[in-house]
């Protein structure tokens, strides 16, 4: 539970948790612009397109495209987590205002100690959007709905993040390297403080982390704008 009283202006998410015969998950969250949705084989060509473009890749991971394989690979896997009924995988982005277009990609992963900063597990999150989507405050979107709403909800229904020691993670990690100026803007807005800088995916990136509980807004009243 969120023990601030500081009221939450941004809109609450619409999120749905829908179990299949066979075990399998679909999550499916909205926003006041954005819906977020389990990735499926339908959508392999989108995330083709969307990882083979530089611009979008630039300063995501080691800032490089992938290929058609790799792409692949990746989103099989993610596939694989969500027809396992784990809740923690990847979601395909799109428009609601622009006939549920297609805009990127956002993936929720453990943050192990072996590659951390830190000695705990937590919860990493990798986005990736249309470069002409950008500065349009949907990274935002995305964000706020799965920092401060969706990884509290999963975690209290009691879905579990697959990790190496199987430990459950207490705090959110993010990181963005010093000149991705929106992402290091918006982990701060959204209450994540820089705790470290460290040397990942060959570049400098700087470290934010805070407590789930602490980030948790289910409980907090909306203003209206």
């Amino acid at each position: 539970m969120n023990i601030g009283t500081q009221p939450y202006i941004d809109s609450k998410p619409d999120i749905r948790f829908e179990t299949g015969d066979k075990g399998d998950l679909t999550v499916v969250i909205q926003t006041k612009d954005l819906e977020m949705k389990s990735v499926t084989q339908k959508n392999l060509p989108d995330y083709i397109r969307l990882f083979s473009d530089p611009t979008n890749m630039e300063k995501y991971r080691e800032g490089g495209v992938w290929s058609a394989d790799q792409t692949k690979e990746h989103v099989n896997t993610w596939i694989n987590l969500w027809q396992n009924g784990n809740a923690f995988s990847a979601f395909a982005i799109t428009n609601r205002n622009e006939d549920d277009q297609f805009i990127g990609s956002v993936l929720i992963k453990a943050w192990e100690p072996a590659d951390s900063w830190d000695s705990c597990i937590a919860i990493a999150i990798g986005r990736v959007l249309y470069h002409k989507h950008w500065g349009k405050g949907l990274g935002k979107q995305v964000a706020i709905a799965l920092v401060n709403y969706y990884i509290p909800e999963a975690l209290d229904r009691g879905y579990k993040l697959p990790s190496l020691s199987g430990e459950t993670p207490k705090n959110i990690t993010l990181t963005a390297r010093e000149d991705n100026h929106a992402s290091v803007k918006t982990w701060k807005s959204l209450g994540l403080p820089q705790v470290a800088t460290i040397e990942r995916f060959g570049r400098e990136r700087l470290v934010f982390s805070e407590t789930i509980e602490k980030l948790d807004k289910r409980n907090l009243p909306v203003l209206s704008q």
